[in-house]
């Protein structure tokens, strides 16, 4: 019964573990600019973000103007999750649809 309980305890934490592993490096690893092409997506399927900057532009007609935005909109319309939600990436990031 000993060894029974041993075990059942041992597959519980490296599953707890496991869980809490892929949760915290997967929260700290989302790439911020996929979350901010993610962000210009509410302005339309063409628009998109570079690489590195604070720029909506839409990559399908480049005379329209292009939106700047700072980090405090960013994160008012994408704000992160909390510690212990089920959804491992923000909204924004599965709105982008791709890796910049």
């Amino acid at each position: 019964m000993n060894l029974h309980k041993t075990l059942w305890l041992s597959l519980f934490g490296l599953i707890f573990g496991t869980m809490l592993f892929v949760k915290i490096l997967g929260s700290t690893s989302i790439p911020i600019d996929v979350e901010k092409n993610g962000y210009c997506k509410q302005f339309g399927d063409n628009w998109e973000n570079r690489f590195g900057e604070n720029i909506c532009y839409n990559v399908k007609k480049y005379n329209e103007p292009k939106i700047k935005f700072t980090d405090e909109e960013f994160r008012e319309h994408c704000p992160k999750h909390k510690f212990l939600s089920l959804k491992f990436n923000s909204d924004c990031f599965y709105e982008s649809g791709s890796i910049v």
